[in-house]
């Protein structure tokens, strides 16, 4: 009995530890992801500006 608690044990705990893995990974992706979309939208601004002749400051 103590052998099956254990093993269903250590799986929940495992299984736990995955999804925490999971979420902290997808938060860090999801950062990373919104920090690259505001240097490209940044980017393209910057050239549209000089396609259309403006000097950037």
């Amino acid at each position: 009995m103590v052998v099956l608690l254990l093993t269903v044990f250590t799986a929940l705990v495992l299984l736990a530890a995955g999804f925490l893995l999971g979420v902290f990974w997808l938060r860090d992706e999801h950062a990373r992801l919104t920090a690259l979309r505001e240097e490209v939208g940044q980017r393209t601004a910057m050239m549209e500006q000089l396609a259309h002749g403006d000097v950037p400051p």
